[in-house]
Order: C-alpha cells, then sequence, then structure tokens
C-alpha cells in the first residue's frame, strides 16, 4: 500500500494503474438469485427466496457454510440507543425487525432447519448462522443453497428501516454468504465480491429506485455483476437528471419544490465535475444518489445507489457546503468502488475505500478555496447553537469523524 501522505498525482495514478489489474480470485465465489415479494408493500412484511450457488476454490473441502442475517440485528432495541438518541433512530417508539428462515433446500433438496446453528447469540444475537453441508463441497465443485425467508423492515430512521412509506436497504436484506479466508470464515471482512440477479415486486406507485441502465422495469429486476453489497430504495419518488460530459447524474428526492433541490445540487455537481476535469479523469461514469431518512449520517454509501440525508440542506444557504462534503465523498466512492474493490482484499478494503474517496474530497474541498472547511470553526456559530438547525451542523457524527480521520492521515 501506498505512503499516506503521497502527493495527489501519484494517488490518481495508482487508480488509473489499478483499472488494468486482474482482482486474485476469491476462495469462495458466489451467485445469487433474489426474489423478493413486496406486494403487501405497507405490511413491511415481505417473502424473500434466495439462491445463491457456490463454488469451492480453496485448497481443501468445506463441510460449512458461515451466513449474515443482517435483519436480525433488530429483533431486539440497539444497544446503543438511549434517551439521547431514541428519537434519531425510531420515530414511534421501538420496531422490531428480523429475517426468519422458513425453509432451506441444499442441491434442490430440502433439509431441516437443524442444519441451522446461530453463532455467538450472546453478542450478536441471530446476525451470524452456520449451515451445515450433508455432503462437505469438495475444491472446485459448487453447491445451491436456496432460502425460503421472511423479512420484517423497521419502522425507524436510517440506511435500513421504512418511513413515510419508503423502503431504504443499504444492504444485507437477504442471506449473504461471509468471506472465507485460509480456512476461516471472516465475519470482521466486507462481503466479498458476487454477481446478482434481482427480482423486486412493487405495487405502483412506488418504484425500485436504481440507475436506469440496470433496471428492467418490465420485469421489475436488474443484474449486477462483481458487487459486494445491493442497495435498495422503493418508494414514490421524484428525480432529475443533470448531464456533465462523461457524467450522468439522476438525483431521487421527495421535495415538494424541485427547485429547491435542483439548486442544492447543481453547484456541488459542478464543483465536484470542474475537479475531475482539472485532474484529467474523464472516464464516463452514472452517478445514482437518493434521498433516506438519515438522522445520524449525512450519508451512507451504497452500491449501486447511495442515500444522503432529506435533512442535508434544511440548513441557512452558507452551511450547505459543510453538508455537501460527505455528498463529495460518497460521489467518490462510487466512482472508485470498482478499481478499488477488485485489488484489495476482502480484510482491508473498507479502510482503503475511506482512504481514497477522503483524500480526493480533502483536495477537491481545497480547490474551493473557503476560509472554514470545518463549520465548528465558525466562531458566530457557538453563540447560536441552541438553535436545533445550528446544533445541527456543529454536532453531525460525519464532521467529527471528518476531522479524526484526517488528524490520523
Amino acid at each position: 500500500m501506498w505512503d499516506m501522505v503521497c502527493p495527489m498525482r501519484l494517488l490518481l495514478g495508482l487508480l488509473m494503474f489499478w483499472g488494468s489489474i486482474t482482482a486474485q480470485a476469491s476462495e469462495l465465489t458466489s451467485t445469487y438469485d433474489i426474489r423478493l415479494d413486496a406486494t403487501s408493500y405497507k405490511s413491511r412484511k415481505y417473502d424473500v427466496v434466495t439462491s445463491v450457488t457456490i463454488t469451492n476454490h480453496a485448497t481443501s473441502a468445506i463441510d460449512e457454510l458461515v451466513w449474515l442475517l443482517y435483519p436480525n440485528r433488530y429483533k431486539k432495541k440497539l444497544p446503543n440507543v438511549d434517551d439521547i438518541n431514541h428519537h434519531m433512530i425510531y420515530p414511534n417508539g421501538y420496531s422490531k425487525g428480523f429475517l426468519d428462515i422458513v425453509e432451506i433446500e441444499i442441491d434442490h433438496q430440502k433439509v431441516s432447519r437443524d442444519h441451522i446453528q446461530i453463532l455467538d447469540e450472546d453478542r450478536f444475537g441471530e446476525v451470524f448462522v452456520k449451515l451445515s453441508l450433508d455432503a462437505p463441497l469438495e475444491v472446485e465443485s459448487s453447491v445451491t443453497i436456496r432460502f425460503v425467508s421472511k423479512l420484517k423492515v423497521p419502522k425507524k430512521y436510517g440506511s435500513f428501516g421504512w418511513f413515510r412509506n419508503q423502503l431504504t436497504m443499504s444492504g444485507g436484506w437477504s442471506p449473504v454468504l461471509l468471506a472465507y479466508e485460509n480456512g476461516e470464515f471472516r465475519p470482521t471482512y466486507q462481503m466479498p465480491l458476487a454477481d446478482w440477479n434481482v427480482q423486486i415486486k412493487v405495487p405502483k406507485p412506488y418504484q425500485v429506485v436504481l440507475p436506469q441502465s440496470l433496471y428492467n422495469e418490465q420485469n421489475q429486476s436488474y443484474v449486477i455483476a462483481q458487487k459486494r453489497q445491493v442497495s435498495l430504495l422503493v418508494g414514490d419518488m421524484k428525480h432529475f437528471e443533470t448531464k456533465h460530459e462523461p457524467f450522468d447524474f439522476v438525483i431521487y428526492h421527495h421535495e415538494r419544490r424541485d427547485r429547491n433541490i435542483n439548486v442544492s445540487f447543481d453547484q456541488l455537481i459542478d464543483n465536484f465535475t470542474t475537479f475531475l476535469h482539472e485532474k484529467n479523469i474523464d472516464r464516463p461514469f452514472n452517478y445514482t444518489l437518493a434521498q433516506a431518512p438519515l438522522r445520524e449520517m449525512l450519508v451512507v454509501d451504497g452500491s449501486p445507489v447511495s442515500f444522503y440525508s432529506d435533512r442535508a440542506f434544511k440548513v441557512i444557504k452558507p452551511l450547505h457546503h459543510y453538508h455537501e462534503i460527505p455528498i463529495y465523498k460518497s460521489l467518490f466512492m462510487q466512482l472508485y468502488e470498482d478499481q478499488v474493490s477488485k485489488i484489495e482484499s476482502d480484510q482491508d478494503l473498507f479502510w482503503v475505500q475511506e482512504v481514497v474517496a477522503w483524500r480526493l474530497t480533502d483536495e477537491l474541498v481545497k480547490s474551493l478555496d473557503i476560509k472554514h472547511r470545518d463549520a465548528r470553526q465558525i466562531g458566530f456559530l457557538q453563540m447560536f447553537k441552541f438553535l436545533p438547525l445550528i446544533d445541527r451542523v456543529l454536532y453531525t457524527p460525519q464532521f467529527a469523524f471528518y476531522d479524526v480521520f484526517y488528524n490520523l492521515v
């Protein structure tokens, strides 16, 4: 890995070089076929059928597979919720979420639920489960696992929940196989690269928010190759498109006045594309951002859609810049996700992506020649921090992370 204080030219050169490198094959490769039936949309309870074909490229046979059932994190009230932050997570009190496995097939043969064992329940609840195979998965052999499950989405703010008829799930809404390395499944690693074939049934007027080039509206389906997670947002939303050749931006939102959100993004997009052109980054790319009910963060990165808070621009205009910073970072994450993801290990991927995206964001913000790059350095704001809008700017967690991160780098 390169020196963290490398010049900008070197960083960009490395990123361009990465595009020509072939990633080392994972020890387990997966192809997902997922069917989510959300026709009973407002019930928040959906049928999910997940078929996963797994091929073993390790050096020995495997007799069990470990899965992430992320929605089970919400089976109980989150441990970090207290009287202070409760209103930022649950709008109407605690709301339960889960992913219950109803039926399991291994190579088209039904097996009992006794094949599943919950791992480390005291620490993680029912988030990690082990599936025992009837016969070992031999080297260079494949197995197909089929789960029939019930997904209940909690009524909550954030990047995984339901709020005001909008379904927001940044990933992990079906069973996902953990990364496998050196004979062990690795729960702390990023999810491994996989191919995804997804069909989602939703009633009108609701729509699945995805890049238009990916989504087959007639079949309500999409296919995505070599991604680690699939973010999903469903709602009755408006959108607008902005083209800055060779870049295309699609922004989804709920704002009553289209002009308000257009104006907010116009300058942001202009700053971003100007920076890319100045750095000779001219590879065609489509960016998709969708408004979501985020309260603790201003932006949550996703693939192929990232989410920005519905409160991102609900501050006085001179302070918009400080909420734009994490949006710039998210755009850089989308731009370089594929290159970084294909060359970095599952173990190191997260922090490398963060370093690349925040370093580029820092260079962009420097180019704007703004006196204060952190809103908390503006003296007059401290005088008015009792006002909710000002308080939101001063104490948003992402700003704290921004400071700490660059102190470390």
